[in-house]
């Protein structure tokens, strides 16, 4: 085996290593829901050097000196601004750390990369002077409405197609703890975050829940819903627009606070 085969093959493995870390990391400490990052703390030197150490490789070995550039979060670390990093989402290290090993993964991850740099995502938001005059409580909820579907960031979130929520919305038993969120306020969303009412109906908890539902109660993203769905992390029976998590899954994924 070849010198630069053996490296490509050390970094995949080594990136393996830490997507299994990652996502199994525990919730953020009460107060710092704005800095996720935090979470990862232990692994934070391993994962900033295999960036560094990914990217030489693609621009040596595999002639892509910019194969991270559509990669903000990415490029943070290959600057070195630790402090900025620390509003990482977990969602994206996954998504990024997945990116760097179809990247290395010769051609099997070439047309995964090249279909990923044709939708780069938009620019990171700088909240830093946010963090630093607000109160941690109006921190959190600022970055709850920039993740929800009513937030600012909402352009580059994955929506429930126009069908999916129309037939959620007509289907036999639907109720108001189903139906869309659009139009309300982030204090309204962060209200809702842990709720148990959404999982019940008639006094009794139900079996499953829409995806919109499990957004709500979990206080996050359609993406991070549909992430944890393909990760295997959330549990779902149905397809297509009958597709609901499954509530014992839920609340496994997003335990009640105590």
């Amino acid at each position: 085996m070849s010198e630069e085969e053996t490296k490509k093959q050390r970094l995949i493995a080594e990136t393996e290593r830490l997507l299994d870390h990652v996502k199994e990391l525990p919730p953020s400490q009460p107060g710092y829901e704005h800095l996720p990052y935090r979470r990862a703390d232990q692994h934070s030197s391993s994962i900033s050097k295999l960036v560094k150490d990914a990217a030489e490789w693609l621009s040596i070995y595999a002639e892509k000196p910019d194969a991270f550039a559509a990669k903000p979060w990415l490029q943070k670390q290959l600057s070195g601004d630790d402090r900025a990093a620390l509003r990482w989402p977990i969602e994206d290290v996954i998504r990024d750390l997945t990116y760097i090993r179809n990247a290395l993964t010769a051609e099997s991850g070439k047309e995964e990369l090249a279909d990923d740099m044709k939708n780069p995502p938009k620019p990171i938001v700088d909240r830093e002077a946010q963090a630093e005059l607000q109160p941690t409580s109006l921190v959190a909820e600022s970055e709850d409405a920039a993740l929800s579907p009513t937030g600012t960031d909402s352009a580059n979130r994955t929506e429930a197609p126009a069908e999916t929520k129309l037939s959620t919305a007509m289907s036999p038993g639907a109720n108001h703890n189903d139906t869309p969120t659009a139009g309300r306020t982030a204090r309204e969303i962060a209200a809702e975050k842990g709720d148990l009412g959404l999982l019940q109906a008639d006094g009794k908890r139900k079996r499953a829940v829409t995806l919109d539902t499990a957004r709500r109660f979990g206080g996050v993203s359609r993406r991070a819903i549909d992430d944890a769905v393909a990760r295997g992390s959330l549990k779902t029976e149905g397809k297509r627009q009958q597709r609901r998590v499954l509530v014992d899954s839920l609340l496994k994924y997003f335990p009640p606070e105590k």
